[in-house]
């Protein structure tokens, strides 16, 4: 099969959580390195045994080696809560959340969309205030298709974003450059006239 084909195909078969407890950035970037052989096909957290299973039987490679090694790793269903007393609108919360499941505005208290918060707790560690909390959920609430289109659009929206801070930047340097350039042959012409003056003032013209 082909590897973008059968990558696609197992990204399917993922979380969608973006937890990135298999080391990869997002569970599109494990599927690719299982595509190509980079990567066992033991290391989402979230996805547990019945993941395995399925991954094992769309790529061939064989899980009951790895299946003691899952049930340990294995992370249950989880989302976060947070505490509206100790929040202090920092905002990094959100820049983390993978799938925009976070709303506020900085310097104001932020609040979970908790049905499409993935468990992911990629916003703990960011918290200057731990005031963070992780909970169990059901699993069930989740639709990896939606959190995975959810996920494509917060990434193709920082793409654009920088893009655009780039675009920004070059514009700004282009005509600070440009403004040089006139500045500097300006002074040229300035100093060659000067010195025109000088010799014409010597030879008493």
């Amino acid at each position: 099969m082909n590897q973008v084909i059968l990558s696609k195909k197992i990204n399917c078969i993922l979380p969608q959580t973006q937890c990135q407890l298999c080391d990869y950035p997002s569970c599109l970037d494990y599927a690719k390195a299982i595509a190509k052989n980079e990567a066992n096909i033991s290391k989402c957290h979230p996805g547990g045994i019945d993941t395995l299973k399925k991954i094992s039987e769309l790529t061939g490679q064989p899980w009951h080696e790895y299946e003691q090694k899952v049930k340990t790793q294995y992370k249950t269903p989880s989302a976060v809560t947070i505490d509206e007393e100790t929040c202090i609108g920092c905002t990094k919360c959100i820049t983390a959340c993978p799938v925009d499941a976070i709303i506020g505005s900085s310097k104001q208290m932020h609040s979970i969309i908790t049905t499409e918060c993935t468990g992911c707790d990629l916003c703990i560690p960011v918290c200057p205030v731990d005031c963070i909390i992780t909970k169990p959920t059901d699993k069930s609430k989740h639709n990896t298709s939606y959190l995975q289109d959810r996920f494509i659009a917060k990434t193709e929206r920082i793409k654009a974003n920088n893009l655009n801070k780039i675009q920004k930047h070059n514009k700004k340097k282009l005509g600070a450059t440009t403004q040089n350039k006139q500045e500097i042959i300006k002074a040229r012409q300035d100093a060659i006239l000067a010195a025109l003056s000088r010799v014409k003032e010597k030879q008493g013209l």
